[in-house]
């Protein structure tokens, strides 16, 4: 257990930089300080998949 949880901060931050996820938050500096949300960050994640799977 001990080495699944050393292993997994630097796939966590290997994939972070790799999304962008980041610079999405940096942009984000402007706004308020916690009114971005868990969807809006989600929806400026890049994508492979054109289509929009889901409708909100």
């Amino acid at each position: 257990m001990h080495l699944a949880s050393i292993s997994s901060l630097p796939f966590t931050l290997k994939v972070t930089v790799d999304l962008g996820l980041l610079e999405i938050i940096a942009k984000a500096a402007d706004t308020h300080p916690g009114t971005l949300s868990v969807s809006e960050i989600a929806s400026k994640l890049p994508t492979k998949n054109t289509r929009r799977a889901f409708h909100c």
